[in-house]
């Protein structure tokens, strides 16, 4: 299992809502391509030289014959090059959600730490005088933050948990 690093935690706190939506087009797209090309492939079929009279000599009839079978092969290539899409937008919609799991289970005050910078983004050097520590303290603990977040990303399994449902989607929340 790869734990994203810190530019990944910090890019999926900022934007978690942006990015699951990006993925969900995507994801959407493809269904819609796949379907598009199901449908086509039916129509096809339905109308191939093998519903229709064959030819005289034969020749036009195997011509389109061998036209189909190398289509058919294109296109099944084509169908599992989607399908290897929505597992890799299934992954990475899955560690987004693990990652922010794993932010809802930081301790005070490293979770309010990250979700002021990088939830509520606000300002640096606001969220560090609002701290009640110094610069380097605050520093510190922001890096600590991360830290913890990764080693818990690392420690939770992955065999499908709930964090992992798209609640939204299922109109749960």
């Amino acid at each position: 299992m790869i734990v994203p690093n810190e530019n990944e935690v910090k890019n999926i706190l900022k934007n978690k809502n942006l990015l699951l939506k990006s993925l969900r087009t995507k994801r959407c797209e493809i269904y819609r391509e796949l379907m598009d090309k199901e449908d086509f492939m039916r129509a096809v079929l339905l109308h191939s030289p093998q519903h229709t009279t064959i030819p005289a000599k034969g020749s036009q009839y195997k011509d389109v014959m061998d036209e189909m079978q190398n289509y058919e092969k294109q296109s099944q290539k084509y169908a599992r090059e989607l399908r290897d899409l929505l597992k890799e937008i299934a992954k990475k919609e899955a560690v987004i959600r693990k990652v922010w799991y794993c932010f809802s289970q930081l301790p005070e005050p490293f979770y309010t730490c990250l979700h002021a910078l990088y939830v509520d983004h606000r300002p640096y050097k606001e969220v560090s005088a609002g701290s009640g520590c110094s610069h380097s303290v605050f520093a510190r603990r922001r890096k600590r933050a991360i830290e913890m977040l990764q080693t818990l990303y690392s420690q939770t399994p992955n065999d499908d948990p709930w964090y992992l449902t798209d609640f939204t989607k299922n109109n749960l929340l």
